[in-house]
């Protein structure tokens, strides 16, 4: 005859564990000899609601597809074969815990989970000179926290009230938790890894201006630890993200670099400088009045710009002949000799040392 088995035991849960699952895989020890199992689980030591003392092939473990939370189960496995049952195996228990979820709601069908929503930006900026920035959070919870990362990943906490206080721009976490009332105060958390960054108020550092064929490039460079955005003309604006203006009229113009957050604005003017417009393209020694010399024309916008020299070669770039800016002008002759229809450059200097220069023809 074949020999009673013996008793086995829980793996998991183990006995008297909590916080179990509300769908937990009974697991238990196998017992050699053991051709099936018989559980027993109820709600008592003395019922079986759940199980009642069902018997199971020989297999080691088994899922239950739902508990009801926050209770204490109580569990009775006998291994038995064609001898009999084991004699006096003894009875544990478990207890099990909803936590945070998702679980699945059997009255409504729904997914539940009792973490709380949170809605802090994933980044906060603002101007450098408001630090210590007192933030409050805008999320309704049972509690908060709020941590410094450092360089190296380490967290350190700095408020665990619903307003903080940032020291300074960096790396943040912050956690909201709702408190369930299972075996204690569970804390249910949510949180989210975020940047404080601090803006200041620009400075332009320097103004590009370069010719166009229908005005004048502008880019304005500008240094700062903002988020910044440009206008010309007005401080008002419309703003835009780029610092670069094309095909702006020639003149003078103010630009203006401000930062989104607030922290002020930056603005430079720049005053019209030399340009080609002014001098001709083209001129005709004709004697017929029109177009007779070649000489700078100062612009409407010119200023103050004031030259001093013109010097005037040709396309070989060897020097021909130094005009007074005062004067009328060149009148395509060398020592009274006419030189012939061509291309030439000129070289032409203000009274700010400023250098400018470019090519024309003469025409015959």
């Amino acid at each position: 005859l074949a020999a009673l088995p013996g008793c086995t035991f829980l793996i998991s849960p183990l006995d008297g564990e909590i916080n179990v699952p509300v769908t937990p895989i009974l697991e238990w020890a196998p017992v050699p000899g053991a051709t099936g199992y018989r559980i027993t689980v109820g709600n008592s030591p003395f019922t079986a609601e759940i199980l009642d003392n069902v018997a199971f092939p020989p297999v080691t473990q088994t899922g239950i597809l739902e508990l009801e939370a926050n209770r204490t189960f109580f569990i009775t496995i006998v291994p038995f074969n064609e001898a009999g049952e084991a004699i006096g195996c003894e009875q544990e228990s478990f207890t099990t815990l909803q936590g945070c979820g998702p679980f699945f709601d059997a009255m409504t069908g729904d997914l539940i989970t009792l973490n709380p929503m949170i809605d802090i930006p994933d980044t906060i900026s603002t101007c450098a000179s408001e630090f210590p920035l007192v933030y409050t959070s805008p999320d309704v919870a049972d509690g908060y926290r709020w941590f410094r990362i450092d360089v190296n990943g380490n967290e350190t906490l700095i408020s665990d009230t619903q307003t903080v206080s940032f020291a300074g721009s960096g790396s943040y976490r912050y956690e909201a938790y709702t408190l369930i009332p299972q075996s204690g105060n569970l804390e249910c958390p949510t949180s989210k890894v975020f940047t404080v960054e601090s803006s200041e108020i620009p400075v332009i550092t320097s103004v590009d201006v370069t010719e166009q064929a229908n005005g004048i490039r502008i880019a304005v460079n500008a240094s700062g630890s903002g988020d910044y955005e440009y206008a010309i003309d007005s401080s008002s604006g419309p703003y835009q993200d780029s610092n670069v203006f094309t095909n702006i009229p020639y003149g003078t113009h103010t630009l203006y670099v401000r930062d989104r957050n607030g922290c002020g604005i930056a603005e430079e003017q720049i005053v019209q400088d030399l340009t080609l417009e002014g001098f001709p393209k083209f001129f005709s020694p004709n004697g017929d009045g029109i177009n007779d010399y070649w000489q700078y024309i100062p612009p409407e916008f010119a200023g103050d710009i004031t030259l001093v020299s013109i010097e005037i070669f040709n396309r070989y770039g060897q020097f021909l002949v130094r005009i007074d800016p005062t004067s009328r002008g060149w009148d395509g002759t060398i020592k009274g000799m006419d030189l012939p229809a061509s291309d030439y450059w000129f070289r032409a200097r203000s009274s700010t040392d400023q250098e400018m220069t470019g090519h024309f023809s003469l025409k015959r």
